[in-house]
């Protein structure tokens, strides 16, 4: 048990030695779990629908529901503004005003919503920048993560061009993060890839755009599966967690 443990630790860089491209096969088995049939998939689905509305009316709910409308009434429209080329413009916080919007029309089918949400995504994706910034893979991973949000919650609403433009500009984005596009670089463990990169980002990207390319899942899951799970079980049994306690 150990000493596969040890395998897997070893392993885990081998893939990143090579010149791999998103169009090659993954050298990963094909995954087992199979992404869901429909939309909304991606954190939640049709059938959730009742728990959550139901849960948006209970007394604890309150405070949080009370800033969800708050986001609704933020007026950003995407378009972060220029800063230089030394100052990023990056804003996480207005990513969460598209979110919210995202989420309105796919829980509650405000189709002004749902459409402010997709034309506010792609501005965000023409204006944004990370210029300066020590650690781009966390920004970009959440503004990756955002738009797989905005395109499965909003999927009736997208047009061919829309699935186009977003699925295009992820990819340039994921190229620059440290665990690459495809994602083989760092290792699965004890490394930033061990955090939202794949297990995140990727993974939710991969998810909202599987109609249009599964070939993206197989390269994360397949990572995922092949890579994350065994060490991961082999460490846990000691119930501490391999990158330490801080």
């Amino acid at each position: 048990m150990f000493i596969t443990g040890v395998l897997f630790l070893l392993a885990v860089s081998v893939y990143a030695e090579k010149e791999l491209t998103i169009t090659d096969k993954p050298p990963y088995p094909k995954p087992w779990i199979k992404v869901p049939d429909e939309h909304p998939r991606l954190l939640m689905r049709r059938s959730d629908f009742g728990v959550l509305e139901k849960n948006m009316d209970m007394e604890e709910m309150k405070n949080a529901v009370k800033e969800y409308k708050k986001l609704l009434e933020d007026n950003f429209d995407g378009n972060f503004p220029d800063l230089g080329p030394d100052e990023a413009n990056f804003d996480g916080r207005k990513l969460a005003v598209i979110e919210a919007r995202a989420f309105e029309y796919s829980l509650f089918n405000d189709k002004g919503e749902g459409r402010l949400a997709i034309s506010s995504m792609r501005n965000v994706l023409n204006t944004i920048t990370y210029h300066g910034m020590s650690d781009v893979s966390r920004p970009i991973g959440q503004t990756i993560f955002t738009v797989s949000e905005v395109y499965d919650w909003c999927y009736p609403l997208l047009t061919n061009e829309d699935k186009n433009f977003f699925i295009e500009k992820c990819q340039e984005l994921a190229k620059r993060m440290e665990i690459g596009w495809p994602p083989v670089h760092q290792g699965a463990v004890t490394s930033h890839a061990g955090e939202a990169q794949l297990m995140r980002d990727l993974f939710s990207f991969s998810i909202a755009v599987y109609d249009e390319r599964p070939e993206f899942y197989d390269w994360v899951m397949g990572r995922y599966l092949y890579e994350f799970i065994q060490p991961r079980d082999f460490w846990y049994q000691s119930f501490t967690h391999h990158q330490g306690d801080g």
